[in-house]
Formats: C-alpha cells, sequence, structure tokens
C-alpha cells in the first residue's frame, strides 16, 4: 500500500510523476491519493494530474455520478 499526500502540483517533470505512479500501480502495489485542500477546506489539486493519475474516477466525480455506486461497481472498497 503506496500512499500519497499530495496537492499534485508538480515542480519538475510532471511526465516522471505520472510514470512513476504508473510503475508503482503496475508492480502490483495499491496506490492511495489523498488529495490537498486548502485551509478554507476547498479542494486544492492539479486536476489535471489528477484526471492523468484518476481518469475514470475524476470523469465521474466531474460529472456529479454517484461515487459510492462508481466505487462499488469498480471493486473499490470504500469506508462504510
Amino acid at each position: 500500500m503506496f500512499v500519497l499526500f499530495s496537492d499534485l502540483y508538480e515542480g519538475g517533470i510532471a511526465d516522471e510523476m505520472i510514470r512513476r505512479a504508473s510503475e508503482i500501480v503496475a508492480s502490483g502495489t495499491t496506490m492511495v491519493a489523498l488529495l490537498a485542500l486548502s485551509d478554507s477546506g476547498a479542494p486544492s489539486y492539479d486536476p489535471d494530474h489528477a484526471a492523468a493519475l484518476f481518469p475514470d474516477l475524476m470523469a465521474a466525480a466531474i460529472e456529479r455520478h454517484d461515487l459510492a455506486q462508481w466505487a462499488a461497481a469498480n471493486d473499490v472498497v470504500t469506508a462504510g
């Protein structure tokens, strides 16, 4: 299990970050990203990088789908 706490704003080479995340997942490691919030509690992260790392989930969130239903359909276990 690899837990990444990040705002996903990459100050270096973004393609390298995406490549390394892909390698982590391809190795069989479960990767979870906990995205940043602003001081007021609003989401604060790079949406392009989030979409590159989690495209299906981000699409569902942007389209305001039921994320619990999305998770169940994609075998994603959520805390109840």
